[in-house]
């Protein structure tokens, strides 16, 4: 009976519950090899509960609900604002994390005797978490940008430089370039002179082939049958019209020998 009324006369205790989700940073695309998967780690885990309880997270919920005065006014503090050390030891008594078994959830939860308040103070204090985590990793890729970005001026300074010496050496050997130009070209323009001179090449190699066609349709039935065979360079065709000349010579043999009636002839 004595348990039991001391219960019923406690001030009631809310409890807040957030969950959340928390993954180390993995790359979405595989960059140079294939990623392991990796499992709990129970070390990347007690960091970021300890990043959740830490002054730069807990400081800036403070802030943003207002904490020192809410606190002070509630409990009475001379000067109606309770000291920020005091107020960030108030609140750390007040969390809990849990992790969820088998998972990478965790249960952060406040306790408090406000129900709307303990809630909020969940609610706040795992955005502050995110936020610092994006910030975190934009910070990160920001830093691994402005690394890239330098390694790209300086490969660019020694490709700048190589065009440059490329530049002085065709001008010392006095190498010619398709147009007569040679002074003043950067590797942009010599690359359009050679595709100009294989513009010019493929012209005149149309015009070659349209004089050759033209050649040929002036050829008569007869004179185009002795020539296709070299013209086209085929060794079957050319056994075909050699086999062709040996018959007719064997049937004009044979009508000089035999006379059109023969049955040989026919």
């Amino acid at each position: 009976i004595t348990a039991t009324a001391y219960t019923l006369t406690r001030d009631k205790v809310y409890k807040g519950v957030t969950r959340i989700e928390i993954r180390n940073d993995e790359l979405n695309v595989d960059v140079f090899e294939r990623q392991i998967a990796r499992g709990y780690d129970h070390f990347f885990m007690r960091t970021q509960n300890e990043i959740i309880m830490s002054r730069p997270i807990l400081y800036s919920v403070i802030e943003k609900m207002d904490l020192q005065r809410v606190w002070g006014e509630r409990y009475e503090v001379e000067g109606g604002e309770l000291p920020l050390p005091d107020t960030y030891r108030l609140l750390y008594r007040k969390i809990k994390i849990e992790p969820v078994r088998d998972t990478s959830l965790i249960d952060l939860q406040v306790y408090g005797q406000d129900p709307k308040e303990v809630a909020e103070l969940a609610n706040t204090i795992a955005i502050e978490y995110r936020d610092h985590r994006k910030n975190a990793k934009v910070e990160e890729i920001n830093l691994g940008l402005d690394a890239l970005n330098k390694q790209l001026e300086i490969q660019q300074t020694k490709v700048d430089a190589a065009e440059q010496n490329l530049e002085e050496l065709r001008r010392d050997l006095d190498v010619s370039l398709v147009g007569g130009r040679t002074r003043g070209l950067s590797m942009d323009q010599i690359q359009l002179q050679r595709l100009e001179a294989d513009r010019i090449a493929a012209n005149i190699e149309v015009l070659i082939r349209r004089a050759r066609l033209d050649e040929l349709n002036a050829l008569s039935d007869e004179e185009l049958l002795n020539a296709f065979p070299y013209i086209l360079n085929d060794n079957t065709l050319l056994s075909v019209k050699n086999a062709l000349v040996d018959s007719e010579v064997s049937l004009k043999l044979l009508m000089e020998q035999f006379g059109p009636a023969h049955p040989d002839v026919k």
